[in-house]
């Protein structure tokens, strides 16, 4: 499934938001949703509201599953909202210090992930821009995915 335009790429582009059957897959943005698909999203986010009168504040969607947070830039609310999203629902969480990774040695984020899933099994990947008006954004998009579909296993 096609989305016009999608992230500055062109309109032949699939939209890597939707999985083979044009189904939500990853949101990355608004940006492409249909009416149906963003109603499925606030209908999901629904159930989530009395999580938070709960005095337990946890659901065991992400039981089992690890999310790893990489930031590049420094970070305080928006990486510990994603660690305590992912907490919530049960995810454990690896953050990644960009400081002390191996990207100082000059190794690239393509080898990181490489590494990750020979240690740890199977790895998949978000790319998270901060600044949603970047315009390398599409660039970065379709290089990544081009690189890690090059990858076994990601």
């Amino acid at each position: 499934m096609t989305t016009p335009g999608y992230g500055g790429l062109s309109a032949k582009t699939p939209n890597p938001q939707l999985n083979a059957q044009g189904k939500l897959q990853h949101l990355l943005a608004m940006e492409g949703l249909n009416h149906s698909q963003i109603n499925e999203i606030l209908d999901a986010t629904a159930s989530f509201i009395d999580i938070n009168d709960q005095a337990v504040k946890k659901v065991a969607d992400l039981k089992g599953k690890t999310v790893a947070n990489l930031f590049f830039e420094a970070s305080t609310r928006t990486r510990t909202t994603f660690e305590l999203a992912a907490k919530r629902l049960s995810a454990d969480v690896l953050n990644i210090n960009v400081g002390t990774s191996s990207t100082t040695k000059g190794e690239s984020l393509l080898d990181m992930i490489k590494n990750l899933q020979t240690n740890g099994g199977a790895v998949s990947f978000t790319i998270m821009l901060t600044t949603p008006a970047c315009p390398l954004r599409g660039v970065m998009e379709r290089d990544a995915r081009a690189a890690l579909a090059k990858v076994p296993g990601v």
